[in-house]
């Protein structure tokens, strides 16, 4: 078996899907531009391979649950203007 083989599985065996920075704007239902702002703010789970940025699917989901809870928390974040 060559060695590369094994080196897009995840932990649970199945094969991790990785994105690029035009798949993950597309999959948010952003613009690139959103996405560049979010990885430069360190908010955003994201890699470099060579000069391109590379996103894990499983990262990105967890991503997107952990923004969920923030907001369904009752955060300042949730707040309508009107409510202020």
């Amino acid at each position: 078996m060559p060695y590369f083989a094994n080196l897009e599985t995840t932990m649970a065996g199945g094969p991790e899907e990785i994105f690029t920075l035009e798949e993950v704007a597309a999959y948010l239902k952003v613009g690139k531009r959103t996405v560049y702002r979010l990885v430069a703010a360190h908010e955003l789970p994201a890699f470099k391979v060579g000069g391109s940025w590379r996103f894990r699917r499983q990262e990105i989901d967890q991503w997107i649950n952990e923004q969920t809870i923030t907001e369904q928390s009752g955060g300042a974040s949730s707040k309508r203007p009107h409510d202020v």
